[in-house]
């Protein structure tokens, strides 16, 4: 039998390997009787009917594809418009895929199951994030009994999964604990038509009367005009309304995340949920798992997960190479970050090239031993990739601008939304160039000393550790990987003989059969 090399799968271990779910995705088929209520189907059919939606994309995530055929079957014999189910995920199942739904010219796109809840930046997007079970009778009294001090400071977040039981939640609890505070998910603005492109708001511009409404800094009774629909609502002048991911939460006046007990419901493997550790390092609760009816303290290594992170900094900074990887083409404003880390890079006297690969996996990239180091440019959820496995690491957009950007200081808070960091985001930061004479690498205790004209000139790179000169064409990679021996799959058209078929190899590349018998067509 046959090894795997480093960078393969194993021939068996390709045909028995199973998706890795967490245990609060791994659910049963849904019986026929729970389909509209779980896949929210009225609600769908009305957004259709609604919007004049001529063909519809349906996007569901690995552990919801058994219910996906009824799903389409439902929406079909009641819906007037083509349904189209979507293949597997250019990127990721939080990431709405536009490239297949333009395939077929979709007018809408039902994303189903989790998400990161970024609005697309060419087509109508509908969330659902489908009703999973939930005992909240059961929920209710753990709490209870895990605080059981009724003027405790609490912070309820619900994962999306199981949101649509909050305001059951919200009215049982809150008249007994008076400072509850429930985060509400907050489902992004369908953008208007003719702007679909325009959406690099992230609710937090300091110039956006929107945002400022949003966050309760207008005012002592504010007129929230956010809402698709415009309604005013009035918000009282003691609250601040503090965004983090898909959730809104209202905060006393003067308070921090931090200042509260966190009762998280959802899994505590989740991405949601450790995001939002790294996001708040100091909070401190419970998790209640809504599969296992399980409630647990938080005892995440956070310090240990920043430590990491701050690694792969040090090693952003002492790269030459910059591989950006494009994790998603339906968030909006992807292409402003891809401009913004190529100029920043180049300006830091580093060769930044875009790669465009889909699902990420250490395979793929180990075919490019040249670059030193990765950024990846996805949604929040999917932003954060352990590494450990891959030849090269991959970071964020915020760590290169922490390894780059010399008034960019590290702090506790690290923003794994991309947009903040733009022009007009909350940690948008004005960029100064931070590589010099003398800077010092704290992984290899060398003098890091990289030549800055190299970012205004591709002819000439000075390799200041051999005392050399080294001349490149502007196209120098483009010609580089042109040389390489494995090119791709490519047509040849009229330059292939024509001739017999033959039984080729078979098996994976690492250890292929050949076959000496042939067979005609």
């Amino acid at each position: 039998m046959s090894t795997a090399g480093l960078f393969s799968s194993s021939d068996t271990g390709v045909l028995e390997r199973k998706d890795e779910l967490l245990s609060s995705e791994i659910q049963a088929k849904t019986t026929l009787e729970r389909i509209d209520e779980v896949y929210e189907i009225p609600r769908c059919l009305e957004f259709i009917k609604e919007h004049a939606c001529g063909k519809v994309a349906l996007q569901f995530p690995d552990y919801m594809l058994a219910d996906s055929v009824q799903v389409a079957k439902r929406l079909q014999s009641q819906a007037n418009a083509k349904i189209f189910l979507l293949a597997d995920t250019s990127y990721g199942s939080y990431d709405v895929d536009e490239v297949a739904a333009k395939h077929v010219q979709a007018d809408l796109v039902v994303h189903y199951g989790k998400s990161s809840l970024t609005t697309s930046a060419s087509i109508k997007t509908l969330f659902v994030f489908g009703q999973r079970e939930i005992d909240k009778e059961k929920l209710c009294l753990t709490f209870e009994k895990t605080y059981p001090h009724v003027n405790d400071k609490i912070l309820l977040i619900i994962q999306l999964a199981w949101s649509y039981a909050t305001e059951y939640i919200q009215k049982t609890l809150q008249p007994k604990y008076s400072n509850l505070k429930v985060a509400q998910v907050e489902i992004p603005r369908q953008p208007e038509p003719g702007k679909l492109d325009l959406g690099l708001c992230t609710n937090t511009c300091s110039e956006c009367q929107a945002c400022q409404t949003r966050q309760g800094v207008v005012g002592d009774s504010t007129t929230d005009k956010t809402t698709s629909d415009s309604i005013d609502i009035k918000r009282p002048s003691d609250i601040q309304f503090y965004r983090t991911g898909c959730y809104e939460i209202p905060l006393d006046k003067d308070t921090s995340v931090e200042a509260y007990n966190l009762f998280y419901v959802g899994n505590i493997e989740s991405e949601t949920f450790r995001n939002f550790i790294l996001l708040h390092p100091k909070v401190k609760g419970h998790v209640f798992d809504p599969v296992t009816l399980n409630c647990s303290s938080i005892s995440m290594p956070v310090n240990k997960m920043l430590m990491k992170r701050y690694y792969i900094v040090e090693q952003v900074k002492d790269a030459r190479t910059v591989g950006i990887l494009v994790g998603t083409m339906g968030m909006a404003g992807y292409s402003s970050i891809l401009d913004h880390l190529k100029k920043i890079l180049s300006q830091s006297g580093k060769k930044a090239y875009t790669f465009v690969v889909g699902k990420l996996n250490p395979q793929k990239l180990a075919n490019f031993p040249e670059i030193d180091v990765f950024v990846l440019v996805a949604c929040p959820e999917e932003s954060l990739i352990d590494s450990t496995e891959y030849y090269k690491p991959i970071c964020t957009p915020y760590e290169v601008e922490l390894a780059c950007n010399a008034n960019r200081e590290w702090a506790a808070v690290a923003p794994l939304d991309f947009r903040e960091l733009l022009p007009g985001g909350r940690h948008f930061v004005e960029f100064k160039p931070s590589c010099g004479e003398g800077d010092m690498s704290l992984i290899t205790g060398k003098t890091r000393a990289f030549d800055q004209t190299s970012a205004s000139s591709t002819d000439v790179e000075v390799k200041n550790t051999e005392t050399s000169l080294s001349i490149f064409h502007p196209f120098a990679a483009a010609r580089f990987y042109s040389e390489r021996s494995w090119k791709g799959l490519e047509q040849k058209l009229g330059e292939t003989p024509v001739m017999k078929a033959k039984e080729g190899r078979s098996g994976l590349p690492i250890s292929y059969s050949i076959s000496t018998g042939s067979a005609s067509r």
